[in-house]
């Protein structure tokens, strides 16, 4: 089983986004020194919560304090950007870490309304397919050769450089509905749903089944790969469960709310659930958007998850206040599977 993180390098309450980003280098440096195979960077905009808002800024930054794990963006949000312009950012950082970069091709806008228009300068984006899939074959054709002969008419006759020879980024289809999986399948690329967004808890193993069953080996990838993201959190004991879960789930009930920082135990400790927030939580465990636990209570559940989806490769989102708590739900992880 391969392990990774998905971080979104959200704040705790009083830290700066300087003080994350070097935070976040000695959790990047530690994953890798426990084998994790790859480090994940959100892209969010608007979000002051955050310090996650280029994330391919992040992959350069931390490529260079890295050795062996491969560092990618999950996502890169493409309606923001030409299809050029992505290839010859992500052609650039495999200059810079050969054989370590990926490239999460994200259909949402990572944002909101007044976001999306200012990053398109106020362009209508009528003429956008809804799912983008016609903007992902451009950016695919760009990143292989250079030139998009493939491509659409735009495209046909620019050059992505920098060449890179045989060496290209991993892109990754990103999903949480399912929808994505058959065109992962048909371009032959690795498939990462995101299940902590909550959008189809319940998706069938069947999806991904059809996913392995359909899919066609690419310059990218020679074989199908699931990558499964969960929000989890793991303690030696029941009682730092009890010291740490409200942290956890507080962030799960401010999702989306771009002031919303971490907050310590204390200061959760002190938050009442309404009947909403109880069910809402109730929810999120029963179809393990959110998973807790000690170390054998987590094994049990991601056992059942792995055995369902036939899942290769477990990617864990860990928004925490807590270091320790984070570090140790990464060395627990790595412990069980690695």
């Amino acid at each position: 089983m391969k392990l990774a993180v998905h971080d979104l390098l959200m704040l705790n309450t009083g830290e700066t986004p300087k003080e994350n980003v070097q935070k976040t280098k000695g959790l990047v440096q530690y994953a890798e020194s426990l084998g994790y195979s790859r480090y994940w960077f959100s892209e969010h905009h608007g979000f002051p919560a955050s310090a996650s808002i280029a994330p391919e800024l992040l992959v350069a930054y931390y490529a260079a304090a890295t050795k062996t794990m491969r560092l990618g963006t999950g996502g890169t949000m493409i309606m923001h950007y030409s299809p050029l312009k992505i290839a010859e950012t992500f052609k650039t950082l495999e200059a810079i870490a050969p054989g370590r970069i990926d490239l999460g091709l994200g259909r949402a806008p990572g944002g909101g309304p007044a976001e999306i228009m200012a990053l398109s300068e106020g362009r209508p984006m009528l003429d956008r397919d809804p799912q983008m899939y016609g903007k992902i074959n451009d950016i695919l054709a760009l990143l292989t050769d250079g030139r998009a002969t493939e491509a659409s008419p735009l495209y046909r006759n620019v050059f992505a450089a920098p060449n890179t020879g045989d060496d290209v980024p991993q892109p990754w289809m990103l999903g949480s509905s399912g929808q994505s999986a058959m065109k992962a399948a048909e371009l032959g690329l690795g498939y990462s749903f995101v299940k902590w967004f909550g959008y189809n808890p319940g998706i069938s193993p069947a999806v991904f089944q059809s996913y392995r069953d359909s899919f066609k080996p690419s310059v990218f990838f020679d074989h199908p790969i699931v990558s499964m993201d969960y929000r989890v959190l793991i303690t030696d004991t029941e009682e730092e469960l009890h010291r740490h879960e409200k942290s956890f789930e507080l962030s799960y009930l401010t999702l989306g709310q771009p002031q919303a920082t971490l907050v310590s135990p204390d200061r959760a400790e002190s938050y009442v659930y309404t009947e909403a927030d109880e069910a809402r939580l109730k929810h999120a465990y029963d179809n393990r958007i959110l998973i807790k636990g000690t170390k054998q209570q987590v094994k049990d559940i991601l056992d059942e998850e792995i055995a369902a989806y036939h899942i290769d490769e477990l990617m864990v989102h860990v928004p925490v206040y807590s270091l320790e708590a984070r570090k140790n739900t990464y060395k627990y992880l790595a412990d069980m599977y690695l």
